[in-house]
């Protein structure tokens, strides 16, 4: 990991695309400004995380849903040829 030390309005640059400028220094925050080309995916790291719970919880849903499905199709198969 690079550790640079940048003060307001200073500019950090990656590569010849992505600019990532020091907007505001707070007591708790650092405000910043990102530039990047649009096919460059830029997210906060907890909504990446909330998505991918998101994800395996829905899932986890579908794959009980398919699960009682199986269960009723097969109950309806064996009624069905019992006669």
């Amino acid at each position: 990991m690079l550790v640079i030390a940048r003060k307001e309005n200073e500019i950090i640059k990656i590569g010849d695309d992505i600019e990532i400028k020091i907007l505001n220094i707070g007591q708790n925050t650092v405000k910043l400004g990102i530039e990047a080309p649009k096919e460059v995916l830029i997210s906060r790291e907890e909504l990446l995380d909330e998505i991918k719970n998101t994800n395996i919880t829905t899932a986890n849903s579908q794959r009980q849903i398919d699960s009682k499905t199986n269960e009723i199709l097969s109950s309806l198969k064996e009624q069905l040829f019992k006669k």
